[in-house]
């Protein structure tokens, strides 16, 4: 299947080279002070077959010079080179020295890799900062905009300084970006109403060790700026890597300064990799990998929202930078859209729990349900309860919420809407589910209670209830299973066959009448429902 080529974007990272020490750092700072005295600008160079325009400058920096340093400076200078090519194609390279025990004019200590035992004690970092190019043609570019700049100034500079093949292993990106440009009306079904931001906004971003909120603004238009930021606990929920990432739907900072003609007046819809996401960052070593896991989020999340994703101008508008051209690198891989599963799994969840509530957990969560966090004090007010009884609802209901510093929050809006429609419609339901299981199974519910406690559990645990047939009484039980479980042994979810041989042990525990063999297990597999009928062939064949 063809897909459309998603671009690059916004890019950071820092190049490590320690093969020649500080040589290049020298030589650099050489050639700026003594050839351009100190700033030269409307420089152009032909790159690569690109004609670019160069600006050679500096920065103080706040890095104080050794001793033994050929310097007459508070502080070393740090050589800068901008290159500006077609339409928004920019790098900014800002070079630095590095060697082991760095220190501010004032002596306070600058920590580097270059302190660290396993590295040299000196060597150069370029911190790049650009957009719209590739990321190997940041690490192309510099050395051949250098070695210009030298050969301009009648100079040589040693064209082994700063290869791409002498990148060291310590070099790394912090953030990379990639994008498509979706006409606005295809734009709709990914941020509107039931669109796949909305729902993994809805089943993810509550979720424990999720810090953020899906981030809309639609002042001036509706799709002016829609961020929806993933830490990787989040992210690793979806199919498509594990590595956090910022999903992003974006117009003009003026959406209405263009009209339709204009490729701008449509959205870029982007997926940012940024450190903050993830705790570290990506090894340069690994930028391939992270460009095929930025393109296939992007893929993905179009597919899941019913976009097409094959390169047709009807869907993508080119740009400057985006060419709506069909992908030609690895093969872009398509997954199952993931939010119907992880809808299922927290229903499974909330039914398991609500069949283990009690009378004042549900009055907290009743209090719960009209905002999605509460001080405790106001729980308990409106609940009128204690505050230990609402500790003991805390940690029976830690599935659905959870406590920090004294405020009491959902989990999930998704289980506060869904607790919140509980309460709606029924009022007296803590006791319902366990009272109709006794009743199908021919048993008094204090019986039950008594003998069939392990049952009641393996109901209670794959959020399963029994089955009433509305025709005849039948000599076999109907049991349906919400939990999301896996036909396979190496499934993502809890084995099936596993499951029933828990529920024969459970069964012979409650001495019921009605034999297991026979009875009709209908259970969850994520995308629908399976029947197996125990006893059958198909049982013995699965256990």
């Amino acid at each position: 299947m063809t897909h459309v080529a998603p671009a690059p974007h916004e890019f950071k990272a820092n190049l490590n080279f320690v093969k020649h020490g500080l040589s290049p750092y020298w030589a650099l700072s050489s050639l700026l002070i003594d050839q351009y005295d100190g700033y030269a600008d409307e420089l152009e160079f032909q790159l690569q077959g690109e004609m670019w325009e160069v600006r050679f400058s500096y920065n103080s920096g706040g890095i104080a010079p050794r001793l033994s340093d050929p310097i007459n400076s508070e502080t070393l200078l740090e050589p800068k080179v901008h290159l500006s090519g077609d339409g928004e194609r920019k790098a900014d390279y800002h070079i630095r020295p590095r060697f082991a025990g760095m220190q501010t004019p004032d002596g306070d200590r600058i920590n580097t890799p270059f302190d660290r035992g396993s590295m040299p004690d000196e060597g150069v970092n370029v911190r790049i900062q650009g957009s719209n190019l590739e990321h190997d043609e940041y690490a192309q570019l510099l050395p051949q905009a250098i070695r210009r700049l030298a050969n301009e100034a009648g100079n040589g500079f040693n064209p082994k300084y700063i290869q791409p093949r002498n990148i060291h292993e310590t070099s790394n990106c912090d953030e990379y970006e990639r994008y498509a440009r979706l006409r606005r009306s295809m734009n709709q079904k990914v941020i509107g109403t039931g669109g796949v931001l909305q729902k993994l906004h809805h089943l993810l971003v509550d979720q424990e060790g999720v810090k953020y909120s899906l981030d809309v603004d639609n002042e001036d238009v509706v799709g002016k700026m829609h961020k929806l930021p993933l830490r990787r606990s989040a992210a690793r929920e979806l199919p498509v890597g594990n590595r956090g990432k910022q999903i992003k739907s974006y117009l003009l900072k003026n959406p209405n300064s263009v009209d339709e003609t204009d490729s701008t007046y449509h959205p870029k819809f982007g997926v940012l990799f940024r450190k903050s996401l993830n705790g570290s960052t990506v090894p340069w070593s690994d930028l391939d990998d992270l460009r095929r896991e930025l393109d296939e989020t992007i893929i993905n999340l179009l597919y899941w929202s019913g976009v097409p994703t094959d390169p047709d101008h009807t869907t993508f508008v080119p740009d400057d930078h985006f060419d709506a051209v069909a992908h030609n690198g690895p093969t872009l891989r398509l997954f199952d859209d993931p939010t119907p599963q992880l809808e299922a799994s927290q229903d499974a969840l909330l039914i398991r729990q609500l069949r283990e509530l009690t009378d004042s957990d549900m009055e907290h969560l009743r209090a719960m349900t009209d905002g999605g966090q509460m001080h405790y004090e106001e729980v308990v007010g409106e609940a009128e309860t204690s505050v230990s009884t609402l500790y003991r609802t805390l940690q029976r209901c830690d599935a659905l919420l959870e406590s920090d510093n004294g405020v009491v929050r959902w989990r999930s809006k998704k289980m506060r809407q869904d607790i919140k429609a509980v309460c709606e419609r029924v009022e007296d339901t803590v006791e319902a589910a366990a009272d109709s299981a006794a009743r199908l199974m021919g048993m008094d519910p204090q019986q039950l209670r008594e003998k069939g406690s392990a049952f009641q559990s393996w109901l209670n645990r794959y959020g399963a209830e029994l089955i009433e047939n509305d025709h005849e009484i039948s000599q076999s039980a109907h049991i349906k299973v919400e939990a999301v479980l896996s036909r396979y042994r190496s499934g993502s979810g809890e084995f099936i066959g596993k499951v029933l041989d828990y529920l024969e042990v459970c069964w012979a525990k409650a001495g019921f009448d009605k034999p297991l063999d026979g009875t009709l297990v209908e259970y969850n597999t994520g995308s629908g429902y399976e029947e197996i009928r125990i006893g059958s062939f198909k049982d013995q064949r699965i256990r």
